[in-house]
């Protein structure tokens, strides 16, 4: 400020009226001052203008007033009068707002390389106008639709790597438009040519990039770690990658990498035995997790490497279990010590094989050792019972754990058997065979009611699970299922993932069978725009199922609105924030009415067929078509639906749900 003030004391002058004492970035103020050293009456002007209405908030600014100022900053300085001429351009009168950003830049962009701005403005998308998103106004909105945020990118990524800004344009994926899948892969190859522009530009020509249907995005992940160690040309150069990265390489890269960085650990990863044969679509996950380790912490490294289970591949649990050890060990807090511990936790009888209930306790335990409360896992392994490490007997206890943080003093009841109860169960189901229910319950801190005994949680568990194998007739997806009896969450109830539950009481029969009906999940992850209605409808029905099988209540009647929407369309598009959707229950009402509608329609055995399929493609289950390419934009998630449900269907059932889908779905 001291040198705004003595260069240009009218450009001070304006921008004291506007900002007074508010903070305001350095960066922002640097720009500033670049203008009002120049043109000190455009400056006055341009202090006045809405652009800069948070600027005066604090050190947080938008990228995008920085960018402009700079801009503005440099016509000003290439001759006199040049941005007072800029200036008064039609467009601009009234001055530079937020909805004018893209314009604003490529106006800017327009003064230094005319080319360069006339190809972003031949982009589709560009051309027939660029759409603004006001987020104080739709804070939830989708951000694949901010257009604004995309042109600026596009200029940004110009100033920063020229080479890679030509071989973007070109990409199909650039000029039809960004999809919501796309998103999380052009900001990491945008981030990759920031900071290896020559090696983003041959990576964006490379085979896996031909389309981006989202599955390329932890390859692209991979490729930014390795370019924030400025290794991408040595990597790249690997004779694995002979002819560039193709789909399904993501395991190829990641040998790559481990061989530059350390060809130790790479030879003895290429001992492996499910390594030897070649690696298949299925151990990609697998081998990028064990190479994560091996860059993160050579002792957990060498110690996975003695386990049987890492010697015969690595399941979907056994990776998940990698990437919780892997964190434990290589986070800088405390770090010789983290790594100890983890290598302790790694030897301990309960990670001689390794389950979805293991990988449970280990993800407890990576929470507990960065917990609020210091001292956490050093408690939880002091334990009498756990002394010598923790056994297969104590997992469920160690898994709920991880909702310690949730409630003061949680932790200490948990430990204390005088406190909370313990209840096993092991059921044979007819698909699955064998599978364990454990029921936890403090006894303390208010957490839980006596209920009325109307019928115990335990059994109230095992007729959701057994009803709804016998409804989905697929073989129940987990082998353990814990259920934590206590109020944790304002919903009542929850689904953690991977069998954990929690209901607020007892008595909530209801609670524990919807949240055990999301065990089976019927919406994808990939599934971004909001998909709450399939979730949470299909686990509305099969609650109601369910509780029609137990004490025979009817199946409710579909209803056609909710408080906030008539049709799910409108739900989805409101833009409202998922807490207020939440609480309007609409996701609920809407979904199921869905699915009762069509249960109807369709009868019974025909319905059975398109519920199941939607929880055998979101679970990628082999054969299962993977819809994720063809279903993006607005409607991904109808079009999810669709995909899912319609296929398994006769040509005239499939018409019949398609009609009722539509109508639901659009009101029409």
């Amino acid at each position: 400020m001291q040198s705004l003030a003595t260069g240009s004391p009218r450009g001070f002058d304006a921008w004291m009226q506007r900002f007074g004492d508010a903070e305001t970035h350095p960066a922002l103020i640097d720009a500033f001052a670049s203008i009002a050293f120049c043109d000190e009456a455009a400056a006055a002007q341009i202090a006045r203008m809405p652009f800069l209405d948070d600027a005066g908030v604090g050190s947080y600014f938008q990228e995008s007033d920085a960018t402009i100022l700079e801009g503005l900053g440099r016509v000003a300085q290439s001759r006199r009068g040049a941005l007072s001429e800029l200036l008064a351009r039609p467009e601009l009168q009234g001055g530079i707002t937020d909805r004018l950003v893209a314009t604003m830049v490529l106006l800017l962009l327009e003064q230094e390389d005319p080319a360069a701005a006339m190809a972003i403005r031949d982009l589709p998308w560009v051309a027939d106008g660029i759409r603004y998103i006001d987020y104080d106004a739709q804070p939830a909105a989708d951000h694949t639709e901010d257009e604004t945020a995309h042109v600026h990118a596009l200029v940004s990524l110009h100033e920063r790597a020229n080479g890679s800004f030509h071989v973007f344009l070109q990409m199909p994926w650039v000029r039809d438009g960004y999809q919501w899948t796309e998103i999380p892969i052009i900001n990491e190859l945008v981030g990759l040519a920031f900071w290896d522009d020559a090696s983003a530009a041959r990576i964006m020509q490379m085979p896996f990039l031909e389309a981006l249907d989202g599955d390329e995005q932890a390859t692209t992940a991979l490729l930014m770690d390795i370019a924030v160690r400025r290794a991408l040309p040595g990597v790249l150069s690997s004779p694995r990658l002979e002819g560039g990265i193709r789909d399904d390489q993501l395991a190829v890269l990641a040998l790559a990498d481990i061989e530059h960085q350390d060809p130790s650990a790479a030879a003895a990863l290429n001992r492996l035995a499910w390594l030897e044969d070649g690696i298949d679509a299925s151990e990609h996950e697998g081998v990028r997790s064990i190479v994560r380790v091996a860059t993160g912490s050579d002792a957990l490294f060498r110690a996975l490497l003695t386990k049987e289970w890492v010697q015969d591949s690595l399941s979907r649990a056994e990776i998940k279990a990698l990437r919780h050890l892997w964190f434990m060990a290589s986070m800088p807090i405390n770090g010789m010590q983290n790594e100890a511990t983890t290598l302790q936790i790694l030897d301990m009888p309960f990670m001689k094989e390794v389950t979805t209930l293991d990988a449970l306790a280990v993800n407890a335990l990576e929470v507990l050792m960065f917990s609020n409360e210091e001292g956490s896992l050093e408690k939880v392994l002091s334990q009498p019972q756990l002394r010598d490490g923790i056994t297969d007997d104590w997992t469920h206890l160690v898994a709920v754990t991880t909702l310690a943080d949730r409630v003061p003093g949680l932790l200490d009841v948990l430990l204390d058997p005088e406190r909370t109860s313990f209840e096993k169960r092991v059921i044979t189901l007819p698909l699955r065979g064998e599978v364990t229910l454990h029921v936890i319950e403090p006894q303390a801190l208010g957490l839980s009611s006596p209920g009325s005994g109307a019928l115990e949680p335990m059994d109230a568990l095992e007729h959701a699970i057994r009803t709804h194998e016998e409804f989905m007739g697929l073989p129940f997806p987990e082998r353990d299922v814990i259920l934590f009896i206590a109020n944790v969450f304002d919903a009542g109830g929850a689904h953690l993932g991977h069998g954990l539950l929690t209901s607020a009481s007892r008595d909530h029969a209801s609670t524990i069978t919807h949240e055990a009906a999301h065990i089976w999940e019927v919406s994808p992850i990939w599934l971004a725009r909001p998909s709450a209605w399939i979730s949470e409808g299909a686990a509305q029905f099969l609650t109601a199922f369910s509780e029609r099988a137990r004490i025979g209540t009817p199946l409710p009647g579909a209803r056609s609105s909710c408080s906030l929407a008539n049709t799910i369309s409108e739900l989805v598009t409101l833009g409202l924030d998922p807490d207020v959707i939440y609480a309007s229950a609409c996701s609920y009402v809407l979904g199921e009415s869905m699915f009762l509608e069509l249960y109807r329609s369709l009868g019974d055995a025909a319905f059975r067929k398109g519920f199941s399929n939607l929880y055998l493609i979101s679970t990628e289950q082999e054969g299962a078509d993977d819809p994720r390419g063809e279903c993006t934009g607005d409607a991904a998630d109808l079009c999810y639906f669709k995909a899912a449900f319609l296929p398994v269907l006769t040509p005239e059932q499939a018409a019949t749900a398609e009609r009722i889908i539509d109508r639901r779905y659009f009101g029409r």
